[in-house]
């Protein structure tokens, strides 16, 4: 899927595990992002605990990629903007670990995402 990605190839998909802990919300959710010649597109659905142990330890199977084992764990504080039809996520206090080791890598970057309507115009995103 990596290499997929980093290739640009279509069509491919990443897909993961992911839980909001400091929510209401604590479940896990099961993501399919697919990326295709019509565009891109996201599934979601919510998963139990069990599920999530027997994926983090027995992997996922995919048509394309096969069983997909869990690579790294991702943890972040995260903060959303929002203003008319553009959002933005700031990440910070991000810390990561290959996945069932205890080496911990903290990133001392900030991470910004801006996301808005793909036809829209550079100079009014500046503007607002």
């Amino acid at each position: 899927m990596y290499l997929d990605s980093i290739e640009g190839l279509t069509p491919r998909k990443k897909i993961r595990v992911r839980n909001y802990p400091n929510t209401s919300d604590v479940s896990y959710k099961l993501e399919t992002k697919i990326s295709s010649v019509e565009g891109r597109h996201k599934i979601a659905k919510k998963i139990s605990n069990d599920y999530f142990k027997k994926i983090k330890f027995e992997g996922l199977f995919d048509s394309k990629y096969g069983v997909c084992m869990p690579l790294l764990n991702v943890i972040y504080e995260r903060e959303y903007l929002k203003k008319d039809d553009i959002r933005i996520t700031i990440d910070t206090d991000i810390t990561y670990n290959i996945h069932n080791n205890e080496v911990t890598k903290k990133d001392e970057n900030i991470i910004v995402e801006l996301k808005t309507s793909k036809n829209k115009d550079i100079d009014d995103i500046f503007e607002k």
